[in-house]
């Protein structure tokens, strides 16, 4: 979808907390063409992290949003 929004010069743009992202979904998210990505680090300890994303992985998150830089 973005990949055909962009073909319509319509800007796109969307956010992630990185939790997801691993080398195949990083090269597809820059390939689509998309303008903007936001991403979001809700905290910047394990300890506050998981206060907001139960469960969620700081250090995952780091290298996913690693994998853009």
């Amino acid at each position: 979808m973005v990949a055909y929004a962009g073909s319509k010069n319509i800007y796109t743009a969307t956010s992630t907390n990185a939790h997801y992202l691993n080398d195949e979904n990083a090269r597809k998210t820059i390939e689509s063409g998309l303008d903007r990505l936001i991403i979001s680090l809700d905290g910047t300890s394990q300890e506050v992290y998981s206060q907001y994303r139960i469960g969620g992985d700081l250090e995952k998150v780091l290298a996913g949003a690693a994998q853009y830089c």
